[in-house]
Protein backbone atom coordinates (compact mmCIF):
# COMPACT_ATOMS: atom_id res chain seq x y z
CA UNK A 1 0.00 0.00 0.00
CA UNK A 2 0.85 3.29 -0.50
CA UNK A 3 0.47 7.19 0.10
CA UNK A 4 -0.68 8.13 -3.71
CA UNK A 5 -0.62 11.66 -4.78
CA UNK A 6 -3.86 11.58 -6.41
CA UNK A 7 -5.43 10.25 -3.53
CA UNK A 8 -3.57 12.95 -0.75
CA UNK A 9 -3.31 11.85 2.49
CA UNK A 10 -5.01 8.50 1.96
CA UNK A 11 -3.96 4.85 1.66
CA UNK A 12 -3.72 3.37 -1.92
CA UNK A 13 -3.28 0.21 -3.42
CA UNK A 14 0.18 -0.23 -4.56
CA UNK A 15 0.68 -0.86 -8.69
CA UNK A 16 -1.79 1.70 -9.84
CA UNK A 17 -1.44 3.37 -12.84
CA UNK A 18 -1.67 2.81 -17.17
CA UNK A 19 -1.69 0.26 -19.05
CA UNK A 20 1.09 0.90 -21.83
CA UNK A 21 2.56 -0.95 -24.58
CA UNK A 22 5.15 -2.64 -22.95
CA UNK A 23 2.15 -4.34 -21.16
CA UNK A 24 1.50 -6.17 -24.80
CA UNK A 25 4.62 -6.89 -25.65
CA UNK A 26 5.48 -8.77 -22.69
CA UNK A 27 2.76 -11.14 -23.03
CA UNK A 28 3.77 -11.51 -26.94
CA UNK A 29 4.83 -15.39 -25.72
CA UNK A 30 1.89 -15.83 -23.68
CA UNK A 31 -1.76 -14.85 -23.44
CA UNK A 32 -3.51 -11.58 -24.61
CA UNK A 33 -6.29 -11.89 -22.68
CA UNK A 34 -7.14 -8.43 -21.45
CA UNK A 35 -7.30 -10.00 -17.72
CA UNK A 36 -3.59 -10.78 -18.05
CA UNK A 37 -2.73 -8.30 -19.78
CA UNK A 38 -4.04 -6.24 -17.02
CA UNK A 39 -2.23 -8.17 -14.33
CA UNK A 40 0.61 -7.54 -16.45
CA UNK A 41 0.57 -3.69 -16.34
CA UNK A 42 -0.56 -4.28 -12.35
CA UNK A 43 3.15 -5.73 -11.92
CA UNK A 44 4.72 -3.30 -13.83
CA UNK A 45 3.54 -0.78 -12.06
CA UNK A 46 4.26 -2.81 -8.47
CA UNK A 47 7.58 -2.90 -9.52
CA UNK A 48 7.65 1.19 -10.66
CA UNK A 49 6.53 2.51 -7.48
CA UNK A 50 6.85 -0.05 -5.16
CA UNK A 51 10.50 -0.66 -5.46
CA UNK A 52 10.12 -4.77 -5.75
CA UNK A 53 11.79 -6.88 -8.21
CA UNK A 54 9.65 -8.76 -11.01
CA UNK A 55 11.13 -11.76 -9.11
CA UNK A 56 9.37 -10.76 -5.79
CA UNK A 57 6.38 -11.12 -7.39
CA UNK A 58 4.53 -14.61 -6.99
CA UNK A 59 1.40 -14.35 -8.82
CA UNK A 60 -1.53 -11.34 -9.45
CA UNK A 61 -5.42 -11.54 -9.76
CA UNK A 62 -7.42 -8.90 -11.37
CA UNK A 63 -10.37 -9.02 -9.11
CA UNK A 64 -12.75 -6.29 -11.26
CA UNK A 65 -12.59 -2.85 -11.94
CA UNK A 66 -14.72 0.13 -11.61
CA UNK A 67 -15.59 3.71 -12.87
CA UNK A 68 -14.01 6.23 -10.49
CA UNK A 69 -17.09 9.23 -11.02
CA UNK A 70 -14.76 12.26 -9.50
CA UNK A 71 -12.25 11.16 -12.66
CA UNK A 72 -14.76 11.04 -15.43
CA UNK A 73 -15.79 7.54 -15.05
CA UNK A 74 -12.59 6.50 -16.05
CA UNK A 75 -12.41 2.39 -15.31
CA UNK A 76 -10.01 1.56 -12.53
CA UNK A 77 -9.10 -2.31 -12.30
CA UNK A 78 -7.99 -3.50 -8.96
CA UNK A 79 -6.35 -7.00 -8.01
CA UNK A 80 -3.99 -8.84 -5.35
CA UNK A 81 -0.88 -9.69 -6.09
CA UNK A 82 1.31 -12.36 -4.11
CA UNK A 83 4.68 -11.61 -3.20
CA UNK A 84 8.02 -13.80 -2.12
CA UNK A 85 7.91 -11.04 0.54
CA UNK A 86 7.33 -10.99 4.41
CA UNK A 87 5.19 -8.11 4.84
CA UNK A 88 8.42 -6.46 7.22
CA UNK A 89 10.64 -6.86 3.93
CA UNK A 90 8.49 -4.98 2.14
CA UNK A 91 7.12 -1.83 4.07
CA UNK A 92 9.07 1.47 4.13
CA UNK A 93 10.99 1.07 0.99
CA UNK A 94 12.29 3.93 -0.40
CA UNK A 95 9.97 5.50 -3.26
CA UNK A 96 11.83 5.63 -6.68
CA UNK A 97 12.78 9.28 -7.77
CA UNK A 98 11.27 8.64 -10.76
CA UNK A 99 7.90 7.73 -8.70
CA UNK A 100 7.82 10.25 -6.61
CA UNK A 101 5.07 12.87 -8.43
CA UNK A 102 2.70 10.16 -7.86
CA UNK A 103 3.66 8.19 -4.92
CA UNK A 104 4.76 9.88 -1.08
CA UNK A 105 5.76 6.89 0.29
CA UNK A 106 5.13 2.83 0.53
CA UNK A 107 3.45 2.26 4.04
CA UNK A 108 3.71 -0.63 6.24
CA UNK A 109 0.97 -3.62 5.67
CA UNK A 110 -1.94 -4.70 8.12
CA UNK A 111 -3.65 -8.12 8.55
CA UNK A 112 -7.31 -8.34 7.33
CA UNK A 113 -9.31 -11.11 8.27
CA UNK A 114 -9.91 -12.26 4.97
CA UNK A 115 -13.17 -14.87 6.35
CA UNK A 116 -14.65 -11.78 8.02
CA UNK A 117 -14.26 -9.38 4.44
CA UNK A 118 -15.48 -12.77 2.36
CA UNK A 119 -18.89 -12.65 4.94
CA UNK A 120 -18.96 -8.61 4.36
CA UNK A 121 -17.47 -7.85 1.66
CA UNK A 122 -19.85 -4.08 1.60
CA UNK A 123 -18.28 -2.79 4.62
CA UNK A 124 -14.16 -3.49 4.42
CA UNK A 125 -13.62 -0.56 6.88
CA UNK A 126 -15.33 -2.30 9.41
CA UNK A 127 -12.30 -4.84 9.76
CA UNK A 128 -9.53 -2.27 11.25
CA UNK A 129 -10.39 1.30 12.39
CA UNK A 130 -7.27 2.90 11.75
CA UNK A 131 -8.34 1.63 8.22
CA UNK A 132 -11.19 3.92 7.57
CA UNK A 133 -10.02 7.46 7.80
CA UNK A 134 -6.93 6.69 5.72
CA UNK A 135 -8.91 4.67 2.84
CA UNK A 136 -9.06 5.99 -0.54
CA UNK A 137 -11.59 5.05 -3.12
CA UNK A 138 -9.25 2.67 -4.86
CA UNK A 139 -8.07 1.00 -1.77
CA UNK A 140 -12.04 0.82 -0.91
CA UNK A 141 -12.96 -0.42 -3.73
CA UNK A 142 -9.83 -3.17 -3.98
CA UNK A 143 -10.70 -4.91 -0.54
CA UNK A 144 -14.62 -5.27 -1.24
CA UNK A 145 -13.54 -6.95 -4.86
CA UNK A 146 -11.41 -9.27 -2.78
CA UNK A 147 -13.82 -9.57 -0.15
CA UNK A 148 -16.32 -10.63 -3.43
CA UNK A 149 -13.63 -12.78 -4.88
CA UNK A 150 -12.82 -14.71 -1.73
CA UNK A 151 -16.69 -15.07 -1.04
CA UNK A 152 -16.77 -16.69 -4.79
CA UNK A 153 -13.50 -18.39 -4.46
CA UNK A 154 -12.84 -19.82 -1.15
CA UNK A 155 -9.59 -20.99 -2.11
CA UNK A 156 -8.10 -17.75 -2.40
CA UNK A 157 -7.54 -16.89 0.78
CA UNK A 158 -5.23 -20.08 1.09
CA UNK A 159 -3.03 -19.06 -2.35
CA UNK A 160 -2.98 -15.51 -0.68
CA UNK A 161 -1.90 -17.26 2.37
CA UNK A 162 0.66 -19.72 0.48
CA UNK A 163 -1.18 -22.89 0.75
CA UNK A 164 -1.78 -23.95 -2.71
Amino acid sequence: MTAAQSSASLWAPSGSGSVDLRDMRALKARSQRLRDVIAAAMERELVEESHVTARDIEWTEVLGYFRWLTKGGKPEYVGVTRLRLASEDFANRRVRLTETPFVDSILASFEIDLDLLAANPDRPTALLRAFRPHTSMPLYMCVRALGYRLRADPGLAGRLAGRG
